[in-house]
Parts: C-alpha cells; sequence; structure tokens
C-alpha cells in the first residue's frame, strides 16, 4: 500500500475551519498553532484561511489529486499556475505587512 501523502496546508486548512466556526458560533476564543484568538481577530484568521487555502491546492495538485475544493471553488491541475502566482502575492503582502509593523507574522514552509 503506498505510503499517505503528508499534507501540511490542508491539515492547517481544518484546523483554521475549526477556529473560524467556533468564533461565529460566539465562543470567546478559539485557538490556531498554540495562539489564542478572539472574536476582534476573525479577519486575520480569514486571510490565514485564504493563503493557506492556496498552498493547500497546490500542495495537493503536486502530490498528485486530481482537484483540490476550498469553500465551493474546485481547482485543477489546469489552476496551478494562477495558484502559484496567487501564492507568490500572498507571500508578498504578508512580508509588506510585516515590514509596516502591524505585527501579523505568517510562518513560511516550502
Amino acid at each position: 500500500m503506498p505510503a499517505l501523502p503528508i499534507l501540511i496546508y490542508g491539515n492547517r486548512v481544518t484546523a483554521l475551519q475549526t477556529a473560524i466556526a467556533e468564533l461565529q458560533r460566539g465562543a470567546p476564543s478559539a485557538t490556531f498553532e498554540g495562539a489564542n484568538y478572539t472574536s476582534a481577530s476573525l479577519e486575520a484568521l480569514f486571510r490565514l484561511y485564504e493563503r493557506y487555502g492556496v498552498k493547500a491546492a497546490i500542495e495537493a495538485i503536486l502530490q498528485g489529486a486530481q482537484s483540490y475544493s476550498l469553500s465551493g471553488v474546485t481547482y485543477t491541475r489546469g489552476d496551478l499556475r494562477a495558484l502559484q502566482e496567487q501564492d507568490r502575492r500572498n507571500e508578498q503582502a504578508a512580508a509588506k505587512t510585516t515590514r509596516a509593523g502591524m505585527g501579523i507574522r505568517y510562518a513560511r514552509f516550502g
């Protein structure tokens, strides 16, 4: 039996969905990757969800998936170039935000 691929970003997207859902249901806080978030930081979680979603789609397609669905949108191998371009723009925006001193940090993996 072949080994299952490790979907680092796919797992993060799932964890983000859980944290966002908890806050939307009225929980006072939710945890993602060891950090606590409140409803005041929900926008930051949505930005991470979008960013990691793009990375998860790229990751899944590069590991052989025929498609990857996120928030009702299905991406295929034909979308790979556009996804990689979006990922590049997201990285630039994250770096710009960090340089601006807004205190928003994104981990860079891969």
